[in-house]
């Protein structure tokens, strides 16, 4: 799985560069830049989730990417995207990076929070999504699942969602 997630220089710089251009254009209210041609606001707090499609962002602050456009991004740290939404909705954090969809969407629906998709952050791609065993294991497909229990960090979101879907599709109920 680690040779899955390197990326050459030139595509982290890549997509260091979108997530800094998707941030400048954030916020709406407050630390007015005073000039056109600067970022709406100059202070960004982003909650950041420990996870591989977060990478451009640590990579930008790394690089001082923003720092370079005069944006000062904070990064807060946060385990799920789920803890993140009360401290958007409260002002706390202007931005997410790298929730899932599923969070999102759950939230807009529940009328908790009026979100917006600014862009895409990551795609799901073969075997994003897998269920990992030890190598001597007795479970080699989704049906030798059938009974036992999976671990999931959060319950109805996209694990467990993603799971469900991939085991009634082959056919384990």
């Amino acid at each position: 799985m680690r040779d899955q997630l390197r990326l050459s220089p030139a595509k982290l710089a890549a997509a260091a560069t979108v997530t800094a251009v998707l941030l400048a254009g954030c916020g709406g209210s407050g630390e007015d830049s005073g000039g056109g041609g600067g970022p709406e606001k100059k202070t960004i707090t982003v909650a950041g989730l420990p996870l591989a499609d977060v990478a451009a962002l640590h990579i930008a602050m790394d690089r001082r990417l923003f720092a370079k456009e005069g944006l000062n991004v904070r990064v807060q740290p946060v385990q799920q995207s789920v803890q993140a939404l009360p401290a958007l909705a409260h002002g706390q954090v202007d931005v997410i990076g790298g929730a899932n969809f599923v969070t999102f969407l759950q939230a807009r629906e529940k009328g908790t929070l009026a979100t917006r998709v600014l862009a895409e952050g990551a795609r799901n791609a073969p075997h994003m999504m897998d269920v990992l065993v030890p190598a001597d294991s007795k479970i080699k497909e989704p049906r030798d699942l059938a009974g036992k229990k999976v671990a999931v960090n959060i319950l109805n979101n996209i694990q467990s969602l993603t799971l469900n879907a991939t085991l009634g599709k082959a056919g384990v109920g």
